[in-house]
């Protein structure tokens, strides 16, 4: 078998056709988080909101610590799939 062959084997997707979000924590001050938005959810937002405002928006990931009821967004560039957030401190946070 060639090596283009086996390459082609054992490559992982570009993408999963899920839709889903993880974060991990780095160190108490700093986070990681990866996403993938399914092209079927892609789809119904189009058809939701209207393919002119989609275009006209942008992306972005809202980070918000629920201990002290505060929330910020971080501008994301559309070909994003990956993130490290800074927290200012190591309270306990989400993100959706």
């Amino acid at each position: 078998m060639s090596e283009m062959e086996l390459q082609s084997l054992y490559q992982l997707p570009e993408n999963y056709g899920d839709t889903k979000i993880a974060l991990m924590a780095v160190d108490p001050h700093l986070l990681y988080t990866y996403w993938e938005i399914g092209q079927d959810k892609l789809e119904s937002l189009k058809e939701n909101i209207g393919l002119r405002v989609l275009e006209n928006s942008y992306t972005a990931l809202r980070v918000t610590n629920i201990s002290k009821n505060f929330s910020f967004f971080i501008r994301l560039n559309d070909f994003s799939t990956c993130w490290y957030i800074n927290v200012p401190d190591s309270l306990p946070i989400s993100t959706t």
